[in-house]
């Protein structure tokens, strides 16, 4: 995991001195559902890939009155100790048994409930900077086990970067190759519960497919288990799938357990006239995106988001 590249680090430890960090959303090109487990989870196989929807964390150190959190933009549903991001706060505190004095502002932009992992994105913003600002006094290592106990796609927003993962989704593997194109994500005006997904959902052992080299590749591998069972729940998502073919996407499919669907295009232009054509179109929310690779992900962390 590359270490955060902030211009001058002594100005992190000044109280009053704002550190803002853009967390990256993700999709999920890739996801099988192999077996349940005995311990009630599930193994998987899929892939990570963060895209250019981000929200923003500012944090601000102070020498007392533990943490205050603000959340702005998008409604957040749950109060504010069972945000993500917080629990994040806590779990830091928990392990290194030091109290974090900070003010914490969320610019909430990516949905909620759309399995785009915005929440799991927040938490690793967290235990980066709260690290960096405490000396580096966890590992690598120790940070991906304080990572998973939070969820299972937090420790991939660590060093987000296309990656296959195992296991519950926690076991990484990068992908350094994977090809990074333009979308346009849809998240209707309804939301997917991860847990109702996971209930519902039909595992089916199957072969991982090798990784995508081309954008027909790419295409050709798309595929999500949840899909099976949330479209007899959720018509709309091939609805939207099918609206995406129709306006140039050269493959569509839902991230995560929903209910967000995106569609990857072969380049720029068709994804910007997609995109427009779409807003006028679907009753949905439209976001024009990209994938990002490893390097892209790290300007996140060092002065911010780079244009499209």
């Amino acid at each position: 995991m590359a270490e955060i590249g902030y211009r001058d680090k002594r100005e992190l430890l000044s109280p009053e001195s704002q550190v803002d960090i853009w967390s990256p959303a993700k999709i999920n090109p890739v996801l099988q559902i192999l077996r349940k487990r005995p311990d009630g989870f599930h193994d998987l196989f899929l892939h990570l890939v963060p895209i250019s929807l981000y929200d923003r964390l500012s944090f601000t150190p102070q020498t007392s009155g533990g943490v205050r959190f603000q959340s702005t933009g998008r409604p957040v549903m749950v109060e504010p100790e069972y945000n993500l991001a917080v629990r994040a706060v806590r779990a830091f505190e928990q392990d290194t048994q030091q109290t974090v004095h900070l003010k914490l502002h969320l610019e909430k932009h990516i949905p909620d409930g759309a399995g785009l992992g915005g929440g799991s994105s927040d938490a690793a913003a967290v235990l980066r900077v709260l690290n960096h600002l405490h000396g580096n006094r966890l590992s690598a290592s120790m940070l991906h086990m304080l990572a998973v106990g939070l969820g299972a796609d937090v420790p991939f927003f660590l060093d987000p970067q296309p990656c296959e993962a195992t296991g519950r989704g926690e076991a990484l593997c990068p992908l350094p190759d994977y090809p990074c194109l333009p979308l346009v994500v849809l998240k209707p005006p309804f939301s997917s519960s991860t847990a109702e997904a996971y209930d519902n959902c039909q595992p089916l052992e199957e072969s991982p497919p090798h990784p995508p080299d081309s954008p027909q590749t790419l295409e050709a591998m798309l595929c999500n288990r949840f899909e099976l069972t949330l479209r007899n729940r959720f018509p709309e998502l091939e609805v939207l799938k099918s609206k995406l073919r129709s306006v140039g996407a050269i493959g569509a499919s839902v991230s995560g357990s929903g209910s967000a669907v995106f569609g990857i295009f072969e380049d720029v232009d068709t994804r910007d006239d997609a995109a427009t054509q779409l807003h006028q179109t679907v009753d949905a929310e439209v976001f024009s995106c990209r994938m990002l690779t490893g390097p892209d992900a790290q300007h996140l962390f060092d002065s911010g988001p780079s244009g499209e």
